[in-house]
């Protein structure tokens, strides 16, 4: 079975000091949010050197949790060489890579309130946001909710991974811990940034991910070299 070594999670390392210098203009450029609303942009950076600091290290001592006891989807009946299943009923999302049957993180997430619930299903993926837009929905735009540029300081968090309704539903980070394991969202996949940077750094030492690339509104996009599925149940 394939085991990460101090290799790959320094390869891991080098792409994710690769991005933090890609969006250190976007966290400059970016003001404090201030009337009531979190600042997010000190935690993100913290998790980005944290992260960093610890795929350098070689730090390969956290052993990836066995399959979930709650009759998660079996991997084999979906056609992708990775899969990001996410359990709703315990809140968890965990990553396979069906090649060696290796598993990467799992983490604790937040799902869609009722009435606007995550939708289930298998969920074919062509990318990862780095530094992604916000535009609010309806129900955020009846609270004076405005559209953001892409940051860090956005409710998508650091990244996000946009799976169904066109890309409006999404994965993505800035995810309050005290709200994991609930359903509060408007459909999206919360998790925290730090969490959800995890998985982005094992996926890339699967040779899962290509190379960054910055798109005219600002944000950084990383296409799946491989393919990849989420499957939520």
């Amino acid at each position: 079975m394939f085991q990460m070594t101090p290799h790959h999670w320094r390869r891991a390392a080098a792409t994710i000091v690769r991005t933090r210098v890609s969006l250190t203009h976007h966290v400059a450029a970016t003001p404090r949010r201030v009337n009531g609303l979190v600042n997010r942009r000190p935690r993100v950076a913290g998790a980005l050197i944290a992260v960093v600091s610890l795929l350098a290290a070689g730090v390969v001592n956290a052993e990836p949790k066995p399959p979930l006891e709650t009759g998660l989807r079996s991997p084999l009946e979906t056609s992708s060489d990775i899969v990001i299943e996410i359990e709703s009923s315990t809140f968890e999302m965990r990553v396979l890579d069906k090649r060696d049957g290796e598993f990467g993180p799992t983490i604790r997430v937040a799902l869609g309130s009722p009435g606007q619930s995550t939708p289930t299903g298998a969920f074919p993926l062509e990318r990862i946001i780095l530094s992604p837009s916000w535009r609010p929905g309806v129900i955020a735009k009846l609270t004076g909710a405005e559209a953001e540029s892409a940051s860090l300081n956005t409710p998508m968090g650091a990244v996000k991974i946009p799976f169904a309704s066109n890309g409006v539903i999404a994965v993505h980070g800035g995810g309050d811990e005290r709200a994991l394991g609930k359903r509060i969202s408007a459909g999206c996949v919360r998790a925290t940034d730090a969490d959800l940077l995890r998985v982005i750094a094992w996926l890339d030492g699967r040779d899962a991910l290509m190379a960054a690339t910055e798109v005219q509104n600002g944000e950084i996009h990383r296409e799946f070299r491989r393919s990849i599925q989420i499957v939520v149940r």
